[in-house]
């Protein structure tokens, strides 16, 4: 098995684990609400949930494009093989 896949089955079962010893309930203050009866594991699962999502969108790659940048130039100097009239017959018939 994979390092990751072992680490995320590990997280997995000890956050299982520690959502199912935490299942009694608790005096919360929730903003403007007192003493709000909540359970521990309703708010454990809500706060887990929550920080999964926020690390998601944070390690999301950017997907941005540059605006009216010009890559004619570079493309001669990245790929020079790619123009048709570089390779000899004798080549073109080996590669096939």
């Amino acid at each position: 098995m994979r390092t990751k896949i072992i680490f995320l089955l590990t997280v997995a079962v000890l956050l299982t684990v520690l959502l199912m010893q935490n299942n009694q309930e608790a005096k919360f203050n929730i903003l403007f609400f007192s003493d709000v009866a909540v359970s521990k594991l309703s708010v454990l699962l809500v706060v887990t949930i929550a920080s999964f999502l926020a690390g998601i969108v944070i390690a999301r790659p950017n997907k941005r494009r540059t605006v009216g940048t010009d890559f004619e130039d570079d493309e001669d100097d990245e790929h020079p093989n790619t123009k048709s009239n570089t390779l000899s017959d004798e080549d073109r018939d080996y590669l096939h």
